[in-house]
C-alpha cells in the first residue's frame, strides 16, 4: 500500500472553502454516474463521477431584479448555465448523432475542448474498444488541454481517470488508483480529491483503500463536519451491506 503525502494546506483555508462550498450548493457541475451505459458497449467497471452535487438551496433568497446578486445566487446561475451546456452536450453524445470513431470525437473536441464531459466519452470509448492505454492518453491530453481556470472539469478527468486505474491499473488496480490518487492531488484541492477516491473505493469494495483514506481525512481534516459525516456514512453503508 502507498504511503499518502501530507498536505501543506491550513485547517484554516480549508474550513473556510467549506463554507463557499455550504452558501453556494452543490460542488460538481457535473453528475456522470454512469457514462459507459449508452456510449461504452459492455460493462467495465464504468468511468463514474461520485455523484457529490448536494441539495441545491432554494430560491427564496435569490436577490430580486435590478439588485446584486448574492454569491450564493451567482453560484446557482452559474449552474443552471452548466446543466444547460451539458444537456446539448448530451444530445451531441446520443442517439444517431452520438460519435461513432476516434475522428468523431476530434470534431466535438475543436468546439468543446474545455468540456470534461467530452473528454471523458472519448475515454470511455477507447475503454469500448478495448484500449485502455488510449484511454490514458486522452486523459493526459484533456488535464493538458481543458483551461487552466476550469478547475472542475479538470477535476472531473481526474476522477474519471482514478476509476479507470481503480478497474484496470497494473501492476495491480488499487496501487495504480493510489499512485495516480498522489498525483492527482498536487492539482487538485485535496480534500474534495480524497473525497472523491474514497467513493471510488467504497463502490469498488476496496475496503483497505477507503480505510487508509479515512484515515487520512480525519487526520488532516479533523475539524471537518463533512468529513466526520462521510465516514459516518460509510460505516452505516458497510453495516448495512453485512446485515
Amino acid at each position: 500500500m502507498l504511503a499518502l503525502e501530507d498536505d501543506s494546506g491550513g485547517e484554516e483555508e480549508q474550513e473556510q472553502e467549506e463554507k463557499e462550498e455550504e452558501a453556494g450548493g452543490g460542488r460538481g457541475a457535473v453528475s456522470l454516474m454512469d457514462i459507459d451505459s449508452e456510449a461504452a458497449g459492455p460493462s467495465w467497471g464504468g468511468l463514474q463521477l461520485e455523484d457529490d452535487q448536494e441539495q441545491e438551496a432554494g430560491s427564496d433568497d435569490e436577490d430580486g431584479a435590478g439588485k446584486k446578486l448574492s454569491k450564493a445566487a451567482k453560484k446557482r446561475a452559474k449552474k443552471e448555465k452548466e446543466a444547460q451546456i451539458r444537456a446539448a452536450e448530451m444530445a451531441r453524445l446520443s442517439g444517431d448523432s452520438a460519435p461513432q470513431s476516434a475522428a468523431d470525437f476530434e470534431r466535438l473536441l475543436v468546439s468543446s475542448p474545455n468540456s470534461s464531459f467530452v473528454w471523458i466519452k472519448f475515454m470511455a470509448w477507447h475503454i469500448s474498444q478495448g484500449d485502455t492505454d488510449k484511454a490514458r492518453e486522452v486523459a493526459e491530453r484533456a488535464l493538458a488541454t481543458i483551461f487552466y481556470r476550469e478547475e472542475q472539469e479538470k477535476f472531473n478527468v481526474w476522477v474519471a481517470w482514478l476509476n479507470l486505474e481503480n478497474a484496470y491499473g497494473s501492476p495491480n488496480p488499487e496501487e495504480a488508483a493510489m499512485k495516480l490518487l498522489q498525483r492527482a492531488l498536487q492539482y487538485n484541492e485535496p480534500k474534495k480529491m480524497y473525497l472523491a477516491a474514497l467513493g471510488i473505493f467504497e463502490r469498488s469494495g476496496r475496503t483497505q483503500a477507503s480505510d487508509q483514506l479515512l484515515k487520512t481525512l480525519t487526520k488532516k481534516y479533523g475539524g471537518s463536519a463533512k468529513v466526520w459525516l462521510r465516514q459516518l456514512e460509510v460505516l452505516l453503508q458497510r453495516g448495512g451491506a453485512e446485515g
